[in-house]
């Protein structure tokens, strides 16, 4: 997935119905902003550059392969995907309106020990894939 950051706001993903129904939240767009970006670069650079990403490629990668969803503070939610032994990544969204719809808008994204998730209260779990008897 490629990230353009010529935006005020640009979508960059979406939270599809089935999904949604499962974690009991909204099926929307997922849009983030260039001060966002700008945000998880200085606040989580260091962390960042342990993993080997850029912010853009940690928040595409995070949406590509997130196994869970987790309820933040507030309003917020995390989406959830372990990258190595006892560490995660997350993004944090909240859901915003804008007329009738509603879209996931991107918070910040980060790496996070995996002891710490137990403060989030899980919502949704990916169920890994089955094999089909033939």
């Amino acid at each position: 997935m490629k990230i353009k950051l010529n935006k005020p706001f640009y979508c960059i993903g979406h939270i599809g119905k089935q999904t949604a129904a499962a974690a009991n939240i909204t099926s929307a767009g997922i849009f983030v902003t260039n001060e966002v970006m700008a945000h998880i670069d200085a606040r989580h650079h260091r962390e960042l550059a342990a993993l080997g990403k850029t912010p853009e490629e940690l928040v595409a990668y995070v949406l590509a392969n997130y196994k869970e969803i987790r309820r933040g503070s507030g309003d917020s939610y995390l989406l959830v995907v372990p990258v190595r032994p006892a560490k995660v990544a997350a993004i944090g969204l909240e859901i915003r309106l804008s007329g009738l719809y509603g879209f996931w808008l991107v918070k910040s994204a980060f790496p996070l020990h995996d002891k710490r998730l137990s403060r989030y209260p899980l919502v949704y779990k990916k169920k890994p894939a089955s094999l089909r008897g033939r």
